[in-house]
């Protein structure tokens, strides 16, 4: 009795064991996976993104942007100052047009942007299916795609909003404040998404 005891706690013992291996193999593939399709969905945005953007800015705001950020003037609109340092690599460092590389600023934080809601609806629901169909529904909606090919201060502030949103997620409390504390730098109107991180 006593053995065969012994022997249903080793065999009880190794289910376990092979049990857990499965578990550690089978989240290290989901999260390889996931890492792949993060990988595709930015590189397939930023694609169809920058390739929809136009080369002139289309708003006065933009050029106002635009030329304070090439002069490196900070001084007049201090409420962007956010926007104003992200844009100085895109337009100093790349070989692009000015007017177009502060457009493909905002398509790469829109790519970001939907990688952002696909890992954050992959988090709360644990479902991979779940996290594709948020992230296809945001890049197709009309007022992301607009913001997300022309200069304007909202993809980049959504971006690390989100971001914020993120890292609470995960229980990076001081993280999620640095980098909402850089969405409120890009624009104020960031305020109004303290509910969200709250809840």
């Amino acid at each position: 009795m006593g053995d065969k005891t012994i022997s249903a706690v080793v065999q009880s013992g190794k289910m376990e064991e092979e049990s857990s291996s499965i578990f550690i193999i089978s989240a290290l593939f989901t999260s390889k996976k996931s890492l792949c399709f993060c990988g595709l969905i930015f590189l397939f945005s930023l694609t169809v993104f920058a390739l929809t953007s136009p080369d002139a800015l289309v708003n006065g705001d933009a050029a106002l942007y635009q030329h304070q950020i090439a002069q490196f003037d900070f001084s007049q609109r201090t409420a962007h100052l956010g926007y104003y340092l992200l844009g100085i690599p895109f337009i100093h460092l790349l070989p692009l047009p000015s007017d177009y590389a502060l457009n493909l600023m905002n398509c790469f934080f829109g790519a970001l942007s939907i990688v952002l809601l696909f890992t954050i609806a992959l988090t709360v629901s644990q479902n991979l299916l779940v996290a594709v169909v948020s992230s296809v529904l945001l890049s197709t909606n009309y007022l992301f795609i607009y913001n997300a090919v022309y200069a304007e201060v909202y993809m980049p502030q959504l971006f690390f909003f989100l971001l914020s949103f993120q890292l609470v997620l995960s229980q990076k409390a001081i993280s999620a404040g640095i980098a909402f504390g850089l969405a409120f730098l890009i624009t104020p109107s960031s305020l109004f998404g303290i509910p969200c991180l709250i809840i």
